[in-house]
């Protein structure tokens, strides 16, 4: 049997001392006693749901318990100067049946740098922790958002955030529907050892800056992580290690117009349908719009994919920049499924330098080559690609200038 702790005096009454009212709540300036932190969601949750936690049944909705522990642990009825906490999520499974949303900063236009009031969530392991969500697919499982200022107001974006140690899956029943985990207006972000999975869009990012993830799983959606900028900034510096983007139909990662997005050691396999190929396993849809670096893929497997190309980058940038792609393995898994294309890089408007370096590129299986399934493809007179020290297995399929 499954023991929650954290389930004392306060897990009764966690749902009414909600703060669903937090916009207009008061300022509480006493200091916070340390062993406070970290709260638990436990402390939020009435008997019913820790019932439901403990039998695994997933019929009581948990929702309400996270909103009340989101609005707590992130600070919102302190002073600016008092820090938000830690809000630990202990092993269970927990139906949400409703969206939940960290929002207040951006409602409040929170924009300081100055301003401490922030929430880190750590759960007990993508395994252990698991949200299903069965609420609106027409809004997100769990919706971050901070406030983008003006120019005049404020230094920008200034909500940081760390998630860690849990999973979010949409019910298999309304797969493909909506938005597992979405963040918007936020710099600084650390997502560590998390699934999100079976979702329309599983991870979406507006206007989001310095993002780090690690042993971070988007599978099993149309798109696993999108991202992209709205009215602040387009994605900026953004690290994937070891992370995979598996079983998507349309797209692994569609990045619209990033500058210096890496993905290091990822398993990318399995994207498209078998009805269906998928646009790109990963999408960098434009570039930099001031030129630089678009990408670095480096140690990642890609395999499996039916789609048009295994890596897209479709440059349309009036700025030349830079791509590396270095020591991935490509394969082709049998002729059914293979991709079009290993890489695949179009430009026409400024010149894309491409460097590829001790990759190899492959097939197994029943897979027959054919100089129509090129490795490398180019499209436009402004792509340039430099090889070093590259394995191709199939003559009819290598580049002429490899």
């Amino acid at each position: 049997m499954m023991i929650l702790a954290g389930a004392g005096a306060a897990g009764a009454s966690g749902i009414t001392a909600s703060l669903s009212g937090a916009a207009a709540a008061r300022t509480d300036d006493r200091p916070l006693p340390a062993a406070n932190w970290p709260l638990r969601l436990t402390d939020f949750m009435t008997p019913e749901m820790l019932d439901d936690v403990r039998r695994g049944t997933l019929q009581v909705d948990c929702a309400p318990a996270l909103q009340a522990a989101f609005d707590a642990v992130s600070g919102v009825q302190r002073s600016s100067f008092q820090a938000g906490g830690k809000l630990h999520i202990p092993a269970g499974r927990y139906l949400l049946a409703k969206p939940v949303r960290f929002s207040w900063r951006n409602e409040l236009r929170v924009f300081d740098d100055g301003d401490m009031r922030r929430l880190a969530i750590e759960g007990d392991g993508q395994g252990n922790t698991v949200f299903f969500y069965r609420g609106d697919p027409a809004r997100p499982a769990l919706e971050i958002r901070g406030f983008k200022s003006s120019p005049g107001l404020g230094d920008g974006v200034a909500l940081r955030l760390t998630i860690s140690g849990l999973q979010i899956v949409r019910d298999l029943a309304t797969r493909h529907r909506g938005a597992g985990l979405s963040l918007e207006g936020a710099a600084l972000i650390r997502l560590l050892d998390m699934e999100v999975s079976a979702f329309d869009v599983n991870i979406d990012m507006v206007d989001v800056l310095r993002v780090y993830m690690e042993s971070v799983h988007m599978n099993g959606g149309r798109i696993g992580l999108q991202a992209r900028g709205n009215n602040f900034s387009n994605p900026n510096v953004y690290k994937l290690v070891h992370c995979s983007l598996s079983g998507n139909l349309i797209a692994g990662a569609k990045i619209r117009n990033g500058c210096n997005i890496s993905f290091d050691t990822c398993a990318i396999e399995g994207n498209g349908h078998d009805s269906k190929r998928a646009a790109a396993s990963l999408w960098f849809d434009g570039g930099p719009s001031q030129g630089g670096s678009a990408g670095s893929i480096d140690n990642c497997y890609f395999e499996n994919n039916f789609a048009t190309a295994d890596i897209l980058f479709d440059w349309n940038d009036e700025a030349a920049g830079t791509v590396k792609v270095t020591a991935c393995t490509f394969q082709r898994t049998s002729t059914a499924r293979a991709a079009l294309h290993h890489l695949l890089l179009k430009s026409e408007a400024a010149p894309l330098l491409v460097h590829i370096d001790s990759c190899a590129f492959k097939g197994f299986g029943d897979y027959a080559p054919n100089a129509e399934r090129s490795a490398v493809a180019s499209r436009g007179k402004s792509v340039q690609i430099h090889y070093t020290a590259n394995l191709f297995q199939y003559e009819v399929e290598a580049p002429a200038n490899a």
